[in-house]
């Protein structure tokens, strides 16, 4: 077999029994194609193969290594699944690449509601191993700084997992009572 070389022209003829035709020529232009490199793709809640790297409209998404049909781009994606991504070059397609899809879906912590004696901050609620993000407000605004004190109102809590935070907060009543003071001075009545 005869290794082609890149931007060559070669001539081709056809025989007719014992009689070959006149050559024609021809240009060989070899086109190399690469996998593409793409890591394991972490999601928060659902993804679609929309959501995947898609390398400027080159790349090519499959459910195995060896389906011929082309994912589209509303596919839902199966967490812990993994699909395979080549890359066009032209009309040269690469060999594919496995990834790994993760969807993560956090939901909101139960916390119930809490009383406390004196001055209480945001570090002393439930924080199970760094997750929870205390705020004022059901939706929006900031996470609340660990050394905000605390007064008797509605907070709210989310939890992050794998850096996808809970779309949903849950209500928590946090009362503050009154620490009371001790007396200067005690006198015994008899």
């Amino acid at each position: 077999s005869t290794v082609l070389v890149n931007n060559t022209t070669y001539y081709v003829s056809q025989m007719n029994g014992t009689c070959e035709s006149s050559r024609t020529p021809v240009l060989v232009t070899l086109t190399s194609t690469t996998a593409p490199t793409v890591a394991a793709q972490p999601f928060c809640g659902s993804a679609t193969v929309a959501d995947l790297p898609q390398g400027n409209g080159t790349y090519k998404w499959y459910a195995s290594n060896t389906s011929t049909a082309v994912l589209t781009a509303s596919t839902v994606l199966v967490n812990n699944t993994t699909y395979y991504v080549s890359q066009m070059n032209g009309t040269c397609e690469s060999s594919r690449t496995p990834v790994l899809v993760i969807l993560t879906t956090t939901t909101a912590p139960n916390v119930n509601s809490m009383a406390f004696c004196g001055n209480k901050t945001i570090s002393q609620l439930p924080n199970v191993n760094g997750t929870y993000k205390w705020y004022l407000n059901a939706n929006g605004g900031h996470p609340l700084n660990q050394s905000e004190r605390l007064v008797s109102r509605t907070y709210y809590v989310s939890q992050t997992l794998n850096g996808c935070e809970s779309a949903t907060r849950t209500s928590v009543e946090i009362t503050i009572n009154i620490q009371p003071e001790m007396p200067n001075s005690l006198s015994i009545q008899n």
